[in-house]
């Protein structure tokens, strides 16, 4: 049909579920540790997630390292709770930390243990299987999100929310401004399968013996690999010839890696890639099956060509993974010369420093380093014309080019932990989240062991700040 065929619905009324001080919806990366932020903080706090599970890209689309937690010279500058999460995942043997805990690789699927330990401690109400779909506004002041879920459809109240859905939907319903890069220019998504029945030492043979004459690109090579149980991984790129016609910067076009063992190297990570705009859903739907195609078609390649796959057999695959969609206009917008300028702001509540990287169409793969980290303010996590939101994750206030450094899990997750402490802090006083004094949220957020300054190793601005009510946690009551 050329133009959409409207159907008028009733009005209803709706009951109301449930309510907290602090609501957050979306139970990924950043989502879930924002509402441990808020519910260690102090205040009653309620966690909405549309799947069966918690851990968004750091579980579903078997990414095997939770990203990057340092600058490039190997300087921590993430901690708090996204390094407790990645700790507890090493305690467990699921996880390796190296390079003064900079770096990390991991196998996905026990994240969702971990994720759900850290939520249940914490005591927050946790709502699975329930889908936000609307908001209720009074004025420009967020009351309320309605959900849908098998039981039927409810609204959740809440004093302050937390927009971790990846893709800014609260804040698109709130009507805050936003934007969505050109879908030429727009990363791809990718569709992610793990596949088991490796033989990892003819892997890692072959790899030995065409290092030289391949020009391979191999990391993991120096570990003796073990016959089974958790190693760390073992990665091979066959490297492409590409390279930009102005810039001379060379690129990678195709699978990126071509091969990639997990921590237990009997599996494999494939994955395949659709050029789609993530906001239509029959892009989405279709995506899905050419991404399913694209890893088989991976899968095949690696059959045909590296010995030791020729009994890989695909075992798991999970919901799409998106790279970038909606991004919110904030009170600030960071743009791609604040991440290579390191800009510093007064406001901050994170730091990044991961590298920029893009999957673009035709499976290009462009990737750039920054030297040190720049400061995430709070301003880029406050949607304009809303009050009582705050975002988290890959959709805050950025452009297209920088949030290919700032869609990286560790700083989702460090954007979700000051976003779920913001909200708590907002909650506990009374206060819309633009009134609270920046320096409280600053110093619940070290005494929560986050890092928000790297320079010579001083906390920044801890001056004198509003008191909290005195049912808060210890942490707040030492401000």
């Amino acid at each position: 049909m050329s133009e959409a065929q409207m159907i008028e619905m009733p009005a209803e009324k709706l009951p109301v579920l449930d309510e907290a001080e602090v609501v957050v919806v979306g139970g990924g990366s950043s989502g879930f540790l924002a509402a441990v932020a808020a519910a260690r903080t102090g205040a009653d706090t309620l966690l909405i997630e549309r799947h069966g599970y918690l851990g968004g890209c750091s579980t579903a689309p078997y990414n095997t390292s939770i990203g990057w937690f340092g600058d490039s010279h190997d300087q921590l500058i993430i901690r708090g709770l996204p390094m407790e999460y990645l700790q507890r995942m090493e305690k467990d043997g699921q996880a390796f930390i190296t390079r003064n805990g900079t770096k990390n690789e991991i196998w996905p699927p026990y994240t969702k243990k971990i994720a759900f330990d850290m939520v249940e401690e914490a005591g927050v109400n946790l709502w699975l299987h329930s889908w936000a779909y609307d908001v209720v506004m009074e004025g420009d002041v967020l009351k309320g999100v309605v959900i849908q879920t098998k039981g039927g459809r409810g609204v959740i109240l809440g004093k302050t929310f937390v927009d971790t859905s990846a893709d800014a939907d609260i804040a698109a319903w709130c009507g805050a401004p936003n934007q969505v890069e050109d879908i030429d220019n727009i990363q791809q998504v990718s569709c992610d399968h793990i596949a088991c029945g490796v033989d990892s030492a003819q892997v890692v043979e072959w790899a030995r013996e065409n290092k030289d004459r391949l020009g391979l690109k191999v990391r993991g090579l120096e570990v003796e690999n073990k016959d089974g149980g958790a190693q760390p991984m073992f990665t091979i790129t066959i490297p492409s010839d590409s390279s930009d016609f102005v810039s001379q910067e060379s690129f990678h076009v195709g699978w990126m890696p071509t091969v990639k063992l997990c921590i237990y190297r009997e599996a494999v990570r494939i994955q395949g890639n659709s050029d789609i705009n993530p906001l239509d859903p029959k892009a989405l739907t279709r995506a899905e099956v050419d991404g399913l195609r694209g890893a088989i078609d991976h899968l095949n390649f690696m059959k045909d060509n590296v010995p030791g796959f020729e009994n890989a057999f695909i075992v798991g695959q999970a919901h799409l993974g998106v790279r970038e969609s909606r991004q919110i206009i904030g009170d600030y917008f960071i743009t791609i010369d604040d991440a290579k300028n390191e800009a510093h702001f007064n406001d901050v509540v994170a730091l990044n420093c991961r590298a920029l990287d893009y999957h673009l169409k035709g499976t290009v793969f462009k990737i750039s380093h920054l030297e040190r980290a720049h400061d995430i303010p709070l301003r880029a996590l406050l949607p304009q014309g809303v009050e009582n939101l705050v975002v988290g994750g890959r959709c805050i206030s950025c452009d297209h080019l920088s949030q290919a450094s700032i869609r990286g899990a560790a700083t989702c997750m460090a954007t979700g932990h000051a976003a779920g402490t913001s909200a708590a802090v907002a909650a506990l006083n009374g206060q819309l989240m633009r009134d609270v004094d920046i320096r409280l949220i600053q110093r619940t957020l070290i005494d929560q062991d986050a890092i928000l300054s790297v320079i010579d190793g001083r906390k920044p601005w801890m001056g004198e700040s509003a008191t909290v009510r005195e049912s808060t946690t210890e942490s707040l009551a030492a401000v």
